[in-house]
């Protein structure tokens, strides 16, 4: 899996990509409890060190 890092741009509003259902703000703590694939979970710790940073 690819993981990309982002900051949004005062005034932009971020797109709901056509493969997704839905987008929303987490925080680093909320990515566990997130539903993911199995293969998925293994990036998790990666994810939340990122966030808290």
């Amino acid at each position: 899996m690819l993981l990309w890092l982002a900051t949004i741009t005062p005034g932009e509003f971020p797109h709901r990509g056509k493969d997704h259902l839905q987008l929303r703000w987490v925080t680093a703590d909320d990515v566990a409890t997130l539903s993911w694939l199995t293969g998925d979970r293994q990036i998790i710790p990666t994810m939340q060190q990122l966030l808290t940073r």
